[in-house]
């Protein structure tokens, strides 16, 4: 079962954030990756699986920032550690794309109209 739209939107934010993210961009990507869980969090209710999948997420882009910060320019030639930081953080919200599909809307989603 596909994910209601609002999440689907977020997940491939998600994704976006974490495919396109460079050491020129850094800064700007973590936070827009922060902002979606955010998001996510705001619109479904949690239960203990999804709550970690968020974290693991969390932690995935963190540890990918990192290692473009650590990289500093010459991560901008294709670091193998950047690869690994970011094939880890997709892997993350592929799972975490799993544990949405059984989620619930949250009270203030169904108030906002956007409860699936």
């Amino acid at each position: 079962m596909p994910l209601p739209g609002t999440l689907a939107a977020e997940i491939a934010a998600l994704r976006t954030a974490v495919r396109s993210i460079d050491l020129m961009n850094a800064a700007y990507q973590g936070r827009n990756a922060t902002a979606s869980l955010q998001n996510l969090r705001t619109w479904i209710k949690h239960d203990e699986a999804i709550e970690h999948a968020l974290a693991v997420v969390q932690q995935r882009c963190d540890e990918l920032e990192d290692e473009i910060n650590d990289a500093g320019l010459s991560g901008l030639q294709g670091d193998p550690e950047i690869e690994r930081a970011r094939q880890k953080a997709l892997a993350a919200i592929g799972e975490l794309e799993e544990q949405l599909a059984s989620a619930r809307p949250s009270q203030q989603a169904v108030i906002s109209g956007i409860g699936w």
